[in-house]
């Protein structure tokens, strides 16, 4: 294998996704040449984000060149997400089960509480509400709804879970930060609210890297409005998004003339059409650094 380029194996459940994608940049003929054979799809494209990209459609192999470089021209400002991006956060697997017990006061089953919150998460969402992202409010709203005390305080979770093991950060996360604050000023851009995510950051020792916190309820808008920004992207740096969600952290910022690098997980791949692509795309967190040309 070529100097620079690192393997993947990714699910089979996930070789569908992977071949449509690159479907779908065949078919916008945003390649510079690709070669189909019995081992796979092997395609070089001027889109920084994919180039070299080797996908064997029966094993499930990939091969990206991570030697591919992100020229920004200009002062970089860097917007990196939270949740799935540098830390592993707890809801899911612990606070969602505690207030769902509480809950459970109402005589509904835990199935459908759980429908009643996604639903509830859904409708806000539609509307591009910050509280759709206020999950303790959702909690807190549907248990008003039923009539009963939740009787759970968020000081009472976070002292319970904003630790190992159910917060982490993940690998490579404090070295792309140190060397992104060489680079430029990092802030945090996340959907999560002040008072689930500034407490996690200084749990794992990670508030020192950032410039500030950006959030929904402090701005009044959620990731994929301007307006969530501020005067930030306006300010004449070069704005570098670097996030896992595709809808959040590539598209959205795409849209509003910024620079994207997907640091994806497997679990984040768009389920629909891919309508832009990132202008990197990385599987470690310490690769992005160097991955980095400024001028």
């Amino acid at each position: 294998m070529d100097h620079g380029q690192e393997l993947m194996r990714i699910g089979p459940e996930l070789i569908p996704t992977f071949r449509r994608i690159i479907s779908e940049i065949i078919n916008k003929k945003e390649i510079a040449g690709f070669n189909v054979s019995t081992s796979g799809i092997s395609i070089n494209t001027p889109m920084r984000s994919l180039s070299h990209m080797l996908l064997d459609v029966h094993s499930g192999l990939i091969s990206i060149n991570s030697e591919v470089k992100l020229n920004v021209q200009g002062e970089p400002m860097f917007f990196v997400d939270l949740d799935g991006t540098i830390i592993d956060n707890v809801y899911a697997d612990g606070i969602f089960p505690e207030y769902i017990s509480g809950l459970r006061k109402s005589g509904l089953d835990e199935a459908k509480l759980y429908d009643l919150i996604w639903t509830e998460h859904r409708r806000l969402l539609c509307s591009s509400l910050p509280e759709s992202f206020d999950w303790e409010g959702i909690f807190k709203g549907l248990a008003h709804k039923l009539n009963v005390d939740l009787g759970i305080e968020l000081k009472y979770i976070q002292e319970k879970y904003y630790q190992e093991p159910f917060i982490r950060t993940l690998n490579g996360a404090p070295e792309l930060l140190k060397a992104l604050n060489e680079l430029g000023p990092v802030y945090v851009s996340t959907n999560g609210f002040m008072k689930y995510q500034r407490p996690v950051l200084k749990a794992l020792g990670l508030d020192v890297y950032f410039k500030d916190i950006l959030t929904p309820d402090r701005s009044g808008y959620i990731k994929s409005d301007k307006r969530f920004y501020g005067k930030l992207i306006d300010d004449g740096h070069i704005a570098v998004n670097i996030g896992d969600d595709y809808l959040y952290d590539v598209l959205s910022p795409k849209l509003l003339g910024s620079l994207a690098i997907w640091a994806y997980a497997m679990a984040r791949l768009p389920r629909r059409s891919i309508m832009m692509l990132p202008d990197l795309m990385v599987s470690r967190l310490q690769d992005i650094p160097r991955l980095i040309r400024t001028s």
